[in-house]
C-alpha cells in the first residue's frame, strides 16, 4: 500500500441508526488516540462505535485501516470484506480492500477491486487510478497501468506519485519522455513526508542518491515513524558501507512495520556479517515465515529499495 497504503482516511458518507454525533465522536476519537500512538485506545473506540450501530460502515473501514497497519491482515480483511457485505458498492471500501491487496502482492485481485470501485467513481478518483496502475504493471501490464497513470495526470498533473510511476513505465520505452516527468517532479514543492518518500525515489530513479537520501531524510522529518522511508535509507547507507547506521535504519523500519521481510532479510544479513550469530538466525526465520521464498530470490544478497 502506497502510505495510502499507509494513511488513515475518515469517511463520512454512511447511513448510521445512531445519532451522528455519537457516531463521529468515536471515530474522530479514535484518530485522535492512533496520532498519539494509543492503537488499543483505538480499537476500544471503534468497538465502541460497533456497539452503537453494528452495521456503521465508516467504523469498519477506519477500523481495517488501523489493523493493517498493525500487521494483524486477516482481521482488516474481515472488516472491509464485512463492510463491503453492508454496502457492496462503496467505492471508498473497494479501493482500500485493493490497497491491501497489493501490498500483499495479490496484484489481480487488487486490480479487479480498483475497477470496480473505478466504476462507481467514473475513472475520477485519482488515488483509485495510480493503485490499479500499480497492480497492473506489477504484472506486466505496462500499457494499461500507463493509462492509468495518465488518467490520474489528466485530473491532477503534479501528482508526484502518478508522475514517478509513470516515468517509471517510460523508462525502458521512452527515455526522453520519462525524463522530463522526472524533471517536473523534481520542480514540484514536496510538503508531506509521502511527497519527499516518492521524490526520494524518483532521485534513484535517474541515478542521484544522494539526493534520494536527502528525501528519506526529510520523509522521516514529516513522519517518524514513515517504516518504508528508514528501509530504503538503511539500503543506501549500507550501500556505502555503513553498517552500523544501517542496522539503526533496519530496526526502525521493523519497528514501524513488522511485516516486511526485505527488512528483517537485510538485517539478518548485516547481524550475521557482525557475528551476532543469535540475532542473525531470528531474523531469517521471520524474512522465511512473511516470504518463504525471499533467500532464493537474494542470492545472499541485501534485498533492493522499496517504492511503496
Amino acid at each position: 500500500m502506497n502510505k495510502l497504503l499507509s494513511t488513515l482516511f475518515i469517511v463520512t458518507a454512511t447511513i448510521c441508526a445512531c445519532p451522528s454525533w455519537a457516531k463521529i465522536d468515536y471515530v474522530e476519537s479514535a484518530l485522535a488516540k492512533q496520532d498519539k500512538g494509543d492503537n488499543n485506545g483505538a480499537l476500544a473506540d471503534y468497538a465502541k462505535g460497533l456497539r452503537l450501530n453494528v452495521n456503521d460502515t465508516v467504523v469498519y473501514n477506519n477500523r481495517a485501516m488501523l489493523l493493517f497497519s498493525m500487521g494483524d491482515r486477516k482481521r482488516a480483511f474481515d472488516d472491509i470484506n464485512h463492510s463491503l457485505k453492508i454496502n457492496p458498492i462503496d467505492s471508498y471500501a473497494l479501493s482500500e480492500r485493493a490497497d491491501f491487496k497489493n501490498d500483499i502482492g495479490d496484484y489481480k485481485g487488487a486490480e479487479q477491486d480498483y475497477t470496480e470501485a473505478l466504476k462507481w467513481t467514473h475513472d475520477k478518483d485519482v488515488p483509485t487510478l495510480i493503485g490499479r496502475g500499480i497492480a497492473r504493471s506489477k504484472q506486466g501490464k505496462l500499457k494499461e497501468a500507463q493509462s492509468d497513470f495518465e488518467k490520474a495526470l489528466a485530473i491532477e498533473p503534479n501528482n508526484s506519485l502518478a508522475l514517478f510511476n509513470h516515468a517509471s513505465i517510460l523508462a525502458s520505452t521512452d527515455p526522453n519522455a520519462a525524463r522530463s516527468d522526472y524533471e517536473k517532479l523534481t520542480k514540484l514543492t514536496a510538503k508531506s513526508a509521502e511527497e519527499h518518500f516518492t521524490l526520494g525515489n524518483a532521485h534513484l530513479k535517474f541515478g542521484k542518491p544522494e539526493l534520494g537520501l536527502t528525501e528519506f531524510d526529510k520523509a522521516i522529518q514529516l513522519d517518524p515513524g514513515y517504516a518504508l522511508a528508514y528501509y530504503n535509507r538503511a539500503v543506501l547507507r549500507e550501500e556505502k558501507g555503513d553498517k552500523v547506521g544501517a542496522l539503526d535504519d533496519y530496526n526502525k523500519a521493523i519497528k514501524f512495520d513488522q511485516n516486511n521481510p526485505k527488512a528483517y532479510f537485510n538485517r539478518y544479513l548485516i547481524q550475521e556479517s557482525m557475528g551476532d550469530q543469535e540475532a542473525a538466525t531470528n531474523d531469517l526465520n521471520r524474512a522465511l515465515q512473511l516470504d518463504p521464498e525471499i533467500q532464493a530470490k537474494s542470492h545472499h544478497k541485501p534485498m533492493k529499495l522499496m517504492q511503496s
